[in-house]
C-alpha cells in the first residue's frame, strides 16, 4: 500500500526532488570541463577550497529550483534536501566527486 503524504511538508518534497532529479540529469551530461564553467556561470563564487566547491556545486544544482523552504546538504551518498524531520538523499554523478576533489582535468583550457 502506498504511503500518503503526512503535511505539508509532504506534498512540496515531490515537485522538488522532480526538479533536483532532471537538474542532476542534465548536469550529468557535461564533461569536468563543462561541469566546472557551469558551476562558475551559475554560483559565481570562488572554487579555491574543497568548502568552497561544494557549496558552489550546491548553488549550481538548485540554480532557479524553487526548493519551498527545503535545504541543501551533502553527505556520503550525494546531495541531501532536508525540512525538519524529513530528509532524502539524491545521488550524484561521478563528475561531482571529481569536480569536489578539484581533479586537474576539471581545470579550464586557456
Amino acid at each position: 500500500m502506498p504511503t500518503l503524504p503526512k503535511d505539508l511538508i509532504d506534498l512540496q518534497l515531490a515537485p522538488v526532488v522532480l526538479a533536483m532529479d532532471r537538474r542532476l540529469d542534465e548536469l550529468e551530461l557535461l564533461d569536468l570541463r563543462e561541469l566546472r564553467m557551469r558551476v562558475a556561470l551559475d554560483a559565481a563564487q570562488p572554487d579555491g577550497s574543497r568548502a568552497l566547491r561544494k557549496a558552489a556545486l550546491l548553488e549550481t544544482v538548485s540554480h532557479l529550483i524553487d526548493l519551498r523552504g527545503w535545504s541543501l546538504g551533502w553527505n556520503d551518498r550525494g546531495i541531501r534536501l532536508v525540512h525538519q524531520w524529513h530528509h532524502v538523499t539524491l545521488g550524484v554523478p561521478a563528475t561531482f566527486r571529481d569536480y569536489l576533489e578539484g581533479s586537474p582535468e576539471a581545470a579550464p583550457t586557456q
